[in-house]
């Protein structure tokens, strides 16, 4: 007897009602999709009879009915109709063409109470699926609920924050507590004018007294950009101060630099690198390379710091100092040689 003569069919189960087949594998909300990978246990795969057993059409046609009861409702079901199943196995109309892979295509499914075709072995993968989607969702509603609760709470400190606009005619919101009017009516029928407003006008919105024009607080855009030009005046010039670079000044303002001084200090230690003022190649820092965050921060940890090098033995300038050789350093001031450091420090590294 040839191996695919002992191959045991796919049965349909006895004509019975629906109480008497067994539950649904996987619940009736399981929805999967979306999801655009399914688990697939190799080592269990290689050793099941359907490796063994299965012809290439055969494995085929159940891998892809694997697959794709992963995407139906309820996910990991099938429906128990050969036309549909022929289409969800990749043979189209083609029914007879199913039925001759349909016994080892389905090994393994069962009819379920919901009239649906399930694998156990697929259920328990997209069990662990759904359970993944279903703490998804659970950390999404949590997330939702506290913004919900932050932004309530923004309003609630608004609301306590609110002040009436000062000098509304006809009220006394907004006034000072020792204030009177000359006529002692409180009508402001004085010397004081009673202008109404009307619907359209809106109380003046008050800047900070340290705000700038350009948006940043306690440094002028401009007067950076002359510090700038005075300080390095061997980089390209800055001709136009544009709303970017006024953004990006406001930012490193808040960030790293909050005083004029932080700046003509920034600008200074710029000053001092022979790469970054194209003594070495014939690139130089611009501007706007200054300005951003990352390169800013490495120039003030002083990554492009340079030191004044020594002459060599022949009278010529060194252009590069050798880190395992420190015995010109030796009776050098730390100053001098452009290194921040104390006389403890330096004499350690000598």
């Amino acid at each position: 007897m040839s191996a695919a003569e002992n191959i045991i069919p796919f049965q349909r189960e006895p004509t019975m009602s629906n109480n008497q087949l067994p539950d649904p594998l996987t619940p009736a909300d399981a929805d999967l999709t979306g999801f655009e990978w399914m688990e697939l246990n190799i080592h269990r795969l290689f050793r099941s009879e359907m490796w063994a057993r299965a012809s290439g059409d055969e494995f085929r046609a159940a891998l892809k009915l694997w697959g794709e009861s992963f995407l139906e409702q309820p996910a990991g079901s099938l429906p128990d109709d050969d036309f549909l199943l022929a289409r969800l196995a990749d043979y189209g109309r083609d029914v007879k063409g199913w039925e001759g892979v349909k016994a080892m295509a389905l090994r393994g499914w069962v009819k379920c109470s919901d009239g649906r075709l399930y694998h156990p072995v697929v259920a328990e993968t997209v069990m662990r699926a759904w359970e993944q989607r279903l703490k998804f969702r659970e950390r999404q509603d949590y997330e939702r609920e506290r913004k919900r609760q932050y932004r309530e709470s923004l309003k609630g400190q608004k609301q306590d924050n609110k002040k009436c606009p000062d000098n509304v005619p006809g009220t006394d919101s907004g006034r000072p507590k020792d204030f009177h009017s000359k006529t002692g009516t409180g009508t402001e029928t004085g010397n004081i004018t009673n202008t109404p407003l009307t619907p359209q006008e809106k109380p003046t919105e008050q800047k900070p007294d340290d705000a700038k024009p350009d948006g940043s607080a306690g440094v002028d855009a401009k007067a950076v950009v002359d510090v700038f030009h005075a300080q390095l005046p061997m980089l390209p010039a800055t001709s136009k101060l544009n709303d970017s670079r006024k953004k990006a000044i406001a930012a490193r303002t808040r960030e790293m630099l909050p005083t004029l001084d932080d700046w003509t200090a920034y600008f200074a230690k710029v000053a001092k690198s022979r790469l970054l003022t194209g003594q070495e190649t014939t690139w130089k820092a611009s501007f706007d390379w200054l300005l951003k965050p990352a390169n800013m921060l490495k120039v003030l940890e002083g990554n492009y710091q340079s030191a004044v090098m020594p002459n060599s033995a022949n009278g010529k300038p060194r252009d590069r100092y050798n880190m395992d050789d420190k015995s010109w350093i030796k009776g050098c001031d730390p100053q001098r040689l452009g290194f921040d450091c104390t006389e403890e420090e330096w004499r350690n590294m000598q």
